[in-house]
């Protein structure tokens, strides 16, 4: 038997949720919607089925739904549905459809008795602190935050009004987060920076100089971050992921920017408005990020680089010099879309080049022979 998939459940018509998405209805507006299901999923007329894909719209003739949402590029059978909502952007009509139907937070006002508030910090009466956290000296926490069991957050930091902690979130000193932002579960905001030195120039000194490893690392001096982690409003932070205090002044992340799992942003980093990046993506110190910058999985930037407005790095790019605005870019070292396809292209030549360069020297070398008698 077939396990069944617990969504949220709600009840709306179908007639609202055209209206949210700004889509074309076929058929009754009046009908009842409970939840969103994939088609297969669906056990009655009253699930959504999501039709985005052309192949999901063959799994609708073995759905127990006649309800879709469906794309206009699909050509939909006049007998497969009682009723449709037809969107032009179905990922965009996906974020809209999930925010109608997700689960809400339930947690109830109030601090749980197993939680530790310092005395001096301000918890608002609207917000809720869940078991087991720890809100340190002179934090403060506004209207309807969630922090939910097992957080920490310590002393000077400052949470905004409608922000969601999950489990095992851990908020560093002077940490200041906007209004609702999400913080996804063990994420690490605050930690310190990964700085050190040494009395004599090492191996990493040696070997950008020299390109040789001249020198080795002794007496490895700990640099301390003094310094604070910004989040300003909206943003989202990937469970797992860490931000980095700055050394004296500011690691912040931008308005609107949403951040995957397991990514790593460096110390004094400054990363712009809207940018999405993605999981395992490393962002090294003291970095200026441009607002609305795509990263893909795997990017790796290098320290101390800019890189401008609008700018697409694919997935696995290695950056290694500054980048301006509006760039597509992949590959290591990271290469223009165009430029890195015609050596792409160039490489995939070579087995032929060689070839010919093989045939061309023993014809050479029979001419030679020749002319030697």
């Amino acid at each position: 038997m077939k396990p069944q998939i617990n969504h949220a459940h709600k009840e709306m018509t179908l007639d609202e949720i055209r209206h949210a998405l700004n889509a074309r209805l076929i058929g009754d507006g009046s009908l009842i919607v409970h939840r969103i299901v994939e088609p297969l999923d669906a056990t009655s007329n009253h699930d959504l089925a999501l039709a985005l894909q052309p192949g999901f719209l063959e799994l609708m003739e073995k759905s127990n739904s006649r309800v879709a949402v469906v794309t206009e590029e699909l050509d939909i059978p006049a007998d497969l549905l009682d009723a449709a909502l037809v969107v032009s952007r179905p990922r965009h009509a996906l974020a809209i459809l999930t925010q109608l139907f997700a689960r809400k937070q339930e947690n109830a006002p109030g601090i749980h008795p197993s939680a530790v508030v310092d005395p001096s910090a301000t918890v608002a009466a609207s917000a809720s602190i869940g078991a087991l956290s720890f809100i340190g000296a002179n934090v403060v926490i506004e209207e309807n935050v969630q922090i939910m069991p097992n957080v920490t957050i310590a002393a000077g930091s400052k949470i905004g009004a409608g922000s969601l902690l999950h489990s095992g979130v851990r908020i560093g000193e002077d940490t200041i987060v906007g209004e609702r932002a999400i913080i996804h579960g063990n994420a690490c905001i605050g930690a310190d920076g990964f700085s050190f030195a040494t009395p004599e120039a090492g191996s990493v000194e040696s070997a950008k100089s020299t390109k040789e490893v001249a020198q080795t690392n002794k007496n490895i001096a700990r640099i301390h971050s003094l310094g604070a982690v910004i989040l300003e409003d909206e943003v989202e932070v990937g469970a797992c992921t860490t931000i980095d205090r700055a050394t004296i002044g500011r690691t912040i992340v931008r308005r609107g920017t949403k951040i995957d799992n397991l990514v790593m942003i460096a110390h004094n980093t400054d990363l712009g408005q809207d940018c999405l990046i993605a999981g395992q993506t490393g962002i090294s110190g003291s970095c200026r990020i441009g607002n609305r910058v795509v990263m893909g999985g795997q990017v790796g930037v290098a320290d101390n680089l800019s890189i401008g407005d609008d700018v697409v790095l694919a997935a696995a790019t290695g950056v290694a010099r500054n980048v301006p605005e509006k760039m597509f870019m992949v590959g290591t070292p990271a290469l223009p879309y165009s430029e890195a396809v015609s050596r792409y292209k160039a490489i995939g030549r070579l087995k032929r080049l060689f070839k010919d360069v093989f045939a061309l020297g023993k014809r050479v070398s029979m001419i030679e022979k020749q002319l030697q008698k």
